[in-house]
């Protein structure tokens, strides 16, 4: 569902700025402030505040504005990568993800930049941890 909140307001700005250079208008040019606002409010954190770090007991995530999620390495029952542009666990700034199933099915959605080189040091925690 977030997702498509991140679709509709960089769409509703595009649109909003488009209106406004055609038809011009007080009431139009707030409306097209007030998303681009919302928009960069809702995007930059993401950005800036996404990231993943393979601890010595678990994999810390950590995504925009949300609580840090901890998942211990023992209880990661499988990864697979996958190409996603829908989750609803996502953690991910990009479709090209690895998928972590954990503890009683919990999921949660990843997108490292360096994937394969992310996916051996996280199977090396794993098998540690067994």
């Amino acid at each position: 569902m977030i997702h498509l909140l991140f679709l509709f307001f960089p769409i509703a700005t595009i649109t909003n700025v488009i209106s406004f250079i055609t038809y011009g208008g007080l009431s139009l040019g707030i409306i097209t402030f007030a998303s681009l606002v919302i928009s960069v409010m809702m995007i930059i954190p993401m950005w800036a505040n996404t990231y993943y770090i393979l601890e010595d007991e678990e994999l810390l995530i950590k995504c925009g504005l949300s609580e840090p999620v901890k998942i211990p390495y023992s209880s990661i029952t499988s990864t697979k990568e996958t190409w996603s542009i829908m989750s609803s666990y996502s953690y991910a700034l990009a479709f090209d993800r690895v998928d972590i199933k954990y503890g009683n099915d919990c999921k949660a959605s990843i997108s490292p930049r360096n994937k394969q080189e992310f996916l051996r040091l996280l199977e090396d925690k794993i098998r540690k941890e067994s």
